[in-house]
């Protein structure tokens, strides 16, 4: 019998004296990883990004163009290291991330131009302060490499202005990985509570920078998609859940702790990263959940 987790949500609404419960999201015993994806189709989706600068306006970001373009503009860098972050949300996908994860993100186009420190990264930081980079840039030659918040670590020289950045944790120990290969290994057993990815002046450079990112994918027990309800007007609700978090079926039950769940046979409209669902409201208790077999 699957039964509803500490995770669990239940939300109560009201139409015209007709009750409806919906249960917002159950996980099966034991919690199994989810993947949150995104890539970037219908832009930067302000309910799981956020787009964090060093000084306000000095890059560009597009995110028109089904990827996310950042670009350093004219205006001078004063000193020191200067950026634009994009982070992603992830109280809005279930909070920190307490144990096993991987997360990873795509980028084109680099230009890492120098003669200033240029970089292209993607960012893990931990609950007790410890943080964890992938880097690409010109340091040393064109390479790619891990800055652990003390040194370079594992650098390895590269070709080209592409690749795939990934940052994974298996047990206690977390590994940067570029295009799949390894680059460094260290302990980071605390809870994850930030991923960004990044485009980055340091050291004072004020080189003409650039870069296109995509894909990015984040895989966590912690990851569960939002379910929501909204009246419509009249005896009718309307249920919506994200659409890049796969593998998920809408379920209902008269009873919560039912040992039975069904399968709601409607078939959703996709509308924009949502699955859409306009159901009637009834005189009777209902229980909804995002069920992932």
């Amino acid at each position: 019998m699957n039964t509803p987790s500490k995770f669990s949500l239940i939300t109560k609404l009201i139409l015209a004296g007709v009750l409806v419960l919906v249960l917002a999201l159950t996980w099966p015993t034991p919690a199994r990883s989810a993947t949150f994806t995104d890539d970037f189709s219908t832009g930067l989706n302000p309910a799981y990004w956020n787009i964090i600068q060093s000084i306000p306006g000095l890059y560009s970001v597009n995110a028109a163009q089904g990827n996310v373009q950042l670009a350093k503009i004219a205006a001078h860098n004063p000193g020191g290291v200067q950026y634009v972050f994009v982070r992603v949300n992830l109280a809005a996908l279930g909070g920190s991330i307490t144990n096993d994860f991987s997360t990873q993100v795509s980028f084109s186009g680099a230009v890492v131009p120098g003669p200033g420190l240029d970089q292209v990264e993607l960012h893990t930081y931990y609950q007790d302060g410890a943080i964890f980079y992938t880097v690409y840039d010109r340091s040393s030659g064109l390479n790619v490499h891990v800055w652990d918040g003390g040194a370079v670590r594992g650098a390895q020289a590269v070709a080209g202005n592409a690749g795939t950045f990934r940052i994974s944790r298996t047990g206690a120990t977390v590994t940067g990985y570029f295009n799949g290969t390894s680059i460094y290994s260290t302990s980071r057993a605390t809870p994850v509570v930030a991923i960004d990815f990044v485009l980055q002046n340091n050291a004072g450079s004020d080189d003409a920078i650039s870069v296109t990112f995509d894909d990015f994918s984040v895989t966590a027990a912690s990851v569960r998609p939002v379910l929501s309800i909204a009246a419509v007007g009249g005896a009718q609700v309307q249920l919506a859940w994200t659409t890049n978090s796969a593998g998920y079926q809408l379920e209902q039950s008269p009873q919560l702790n039912s040992p039975s769940w069904t399968s709601v046979t409607n078939v959703p409209a996709a509308t924009g990263d949502h699955f859409v669902l306009p159901l009637d409201a009834s005189d009777t208790q209902r229980f909804f959940r995002l069920h992932k077999p």
